[in-house]
């Protein structure tokens, strides 16, 4: 619209200017045609411009109809996820009144009611007597369990006092709980003596040590002589460092040489019970070097696959029983 209104005054001027230069008038039928011209294209662009106002007032017109269309939607939509909610709501009180009326009815039968009550009472019977059933099973197996543990003991009291006088060793008149030689359960008792452990039910000192009983310590050597007493490793040995071989003789009788020997203090030997074979030596488990164990394929080992020729030294024997004698009390 702009760019035809500076069109028509650009005309205007450009018909002025004819006047001037051509020296007409403005009845000249020349410059009249062109004045007619240029009033025609004037009154053009203005119907353009009313109309296009028109056009522009209906747009908006129709806009705003629209918008109002869409709210008056989006109300409906609103309206019916409402009333879909309410008629959920009224079906579920529906259904709730038909199982309140339903109750109703079974209450005011007497009958019923009281044959639900009976059937009811007979079934708690039943599983409270299944249970009282189950408990006194139970009982009765943990009564057999405590009178076989109890062994003889008349009481749970003296079956406590017994375990704990086991508990004790008495050495030159003191006691010593959990000393090296009372009784003991691996992983539960924990043996008061340094460099002791639970071996074998016992209190012991730990593989290489001797027992000074009088001190209640654990020692490398006995300054004072070895005494008649031994501590013992089941399934080990010392390969090899041996001083004297027996062949065909019982526990008793090894025991007896070892103490016996002149030749060499005995400190330790070997007893093999499947072979009846007995191996004296003046080592102990800490004079040695452990045994470097074979691996087989899978990289485990398994002493009783492996037949090979070993170096001498502390080694796991599961047919060997160790024996160290304990300091001369």
């Amino acid at each position: 619209m702009l760019q035809t209104t500076k069109m028509h005054y650009t005309l205007l001027i450009l018909v002025n200017v004819l006047y001037t230069v051509t020296g007409h008038d403005e009845n000249d039928p020349k410059i009249s045609k062109l004045q007619v011209n240029a009033d025609r294209e004037w009154k053009i662009q203005e119907d353009i411009a009313k109309n296009l106002a028109t056009l522009s007032a209906e747009v908006d017109r129709l806009k705003a109809q629209a918008d109002n269309l869409e709210r008056e939607g989006a109300k409906h939509r609103s309206l019916d996820t409402a009333a879909l909610r309410q008629q959920h709501r009224l079906e579920r009180i529906e259904k709730l009144v038909r199982d309140i009326r339903n109750l109703e009815d079974y209450l005011t039968d007497d009958g019923a009611l009281d044959k639900h009550f009976v059937n009811l009472n007979v079934t708690v019977e039943k599983e409270i007597d299944a249970k009282i059933k189950v408990v006194n099973d139970r009982v009765g197996q943990m009564n057999a369990k405590i009178k076989e543990d109890l062994g003889g003991v008349g009481t749970i009291t003296d079956r406590i006092e017994q375990t704990a006088d086991k508990r004790n060793v008495v050495v030159g008149g003191v006691v010593y709980y959990m000393g090296i030689g009372s009784a003991c359960t691996e992983d539960v008792d924990i043996c008061r003596v340094g460099k002791s452990e639970c071996r074998e039910g016992i209190c012991q000192c730990e593989p290489g040590l001797s027992s000074d009983s009088l001190r209640q310590t654990c020692v490398d050597k006995c300054e004072g002589g070895y005494g008649r007493s031994y501590q013992t490793v089941n399934n080990y040995a010392i390969r090899g460092y041996n001083n004297m071989e027996l062949l065909n003789v019982t526990l008793e009788n090894c025991k007896a040489r070892c103490e016996a020997a002149n030749a060499f203090v005995c400190r330790t030997f070997d007893y093999f019970p499947d072979w009846k074979s007995c191996y004296l030596s003046e080592k102990v488990k800490s004079d040695v070097e452990p045994v470097k164990a074979f691996p087989s394929n899978d990289g485990t080992y398994d002493a009783d696959l492996d037949v090979r020729d070993k170096e001498d030294g502390w080694e796991y024997n599961g047919a060997a029983i160790h024996f160290q004698r304990d300091c001369r009390i």
